[in-house]
C-alpha cells in the first residue's frame, strides 16, 4: 500500500523540484511531513476509544461463531479459546471439539504447554512474593 501513496509523490515532488527548484520542493516535503504527522495523531486518538478488552471480547465471541459454524475448530479459534478451556468455562461440546483439534495439532499442543508453564510461572512469582501484591498504604 505504501508504494501506491509513495510512487505518485515521489514523481509530482521530482517534477516540482525539476519545474520550480529545491525551494518549492522542500517546501512540499515538509508539507507532506506535517500531514502525516497529523493523520497519525488523529488515527492514535481515534483509536483510544476502543479498550483492549472489548477487542479481545470481540475476537473471543468471533472465535466461537466460526467454530460453531464450521464442523472444525481452526487454530486460531482455538488460540482465543485457551483461556476458557484451562478455566473449565468451555461448553462441553466445544470442549470436546477443542480437545479433539488438540489430538492432531502439534503447534496448539506447543501453545497450550506454553500458556500453561506461563500461568504456573505466574501463580508461583505472586505466591513466592506475597509482598509485592499486597496494595501500598
Amino acid at each position: 500500500m505504501t508504494w501506491v501513496l509513495f510512487l505518485p509523490f515521489s514523481l509530482v515532488f521530482g517534477w516540482t523540484a525539476q519545474e520550480n527548484g529545491v525551494h518549492w520542493s522542500g517546501f512540499m516535503l515538509a508539507g507532506a511531513v506535517v500531514l502525516v504527522g497529523l493523520l497519525l495523531i488523529v488515527s492514535v486518538r481515534a483509536s483510544r476509544g476502543v479498550a483492549p478488552a472489548e477487542v479481545a471480547a470481540t475476537a473471543k465471541q468471533e472465535a466461537v461463531e466460526v467454530a460453531q459454524r464450521t464442523d472444525e475448530l481452526a487454530c486460531k479459534q482455538l488460540v482465543e479459546l485457551v483461556a476458557d478451556y484451562l478455566d473449565d468455562a468451555l461448553p462441553p461440546e466445544m470442549r470436546a471439539r477443542f480437545e479433539e483439534h488438540l489430538a492432531g495439532c502439534d503447534g496448539c499442543n506447543a501453545y497450550l504447554s506454553q500458556t500453561q508453564r506461563v500461568i504456573a510461572e505466574l501463580q508461583g512469582f505472586s505466591s513466592a512474593a506475597p509482598e509485592l501484591t499486597q496494595p501500598l498504604d
